[in-house]
C-alpha cells in the first residue's frame, strides 16, 4: 500500500528555512509583534500575545534575528499548548485558518 502524502508547509526567513507539517498548524499570525523577553535562550525571538496567552516563538535555523517578520506560525504540541515559529513567506498546504489583527 502507498504511504499517503503528508501536506506540509514551507517556511522562509532570509536564509533560515523550516517544514511544518498542516496538520500541527493551530494559528497563522500576520504581522505578530514579538515581544523581547531579556536573557532568553539563543533561537528564542520572544513571546506574541494571542487570545489572553503569551506564546513563545523561535527563529527559524538560520534565519537573521530581527525585529518585524511576515507572519508567526502557531503550531499545536500533543499536550495542546501553543509554540510558534516566525517566517517571512509560507508555501506549500492548502488553504488553512489565520488570523488578522
Amino acid at each position: 500500500m502507498a504511504e499517503e502524502k503528508r501536506k506540509i508547509l514551507r517556511l522562509y526567513s532570509g536564509d533560515g528555512y523550516g517544514e511544518v507539517l498542516m496538520e500541527q498548524i493551530g494559528r497563522i499570525l500576520p504581522k505578530p509583534r514579538v515581544i523581547k523577553v531579556p536573557g532568553a535562550p539563543d533561537g528564542i525571538a520572544g513571546m506574541v500575545y494571542f487570545h489572553g496567552r503569551l506564546i513563545a516563538v523561535k527563529y527559524l535555523d538560520g534565519a537573521q534575528h530581527k525585529e518585524e517578520f511576515g507572519c508567526a506560525v502557531l503550531m499545536i504540541r500533543e499536550d495542546g499548548s501553543l509554540w510558534g515559529l516566525l517566517a517571512d513567506e509560507l508555501s506549500g498546504g492548502e488553504r488553512f485558518d489565520t488570523v488578522y489583527e
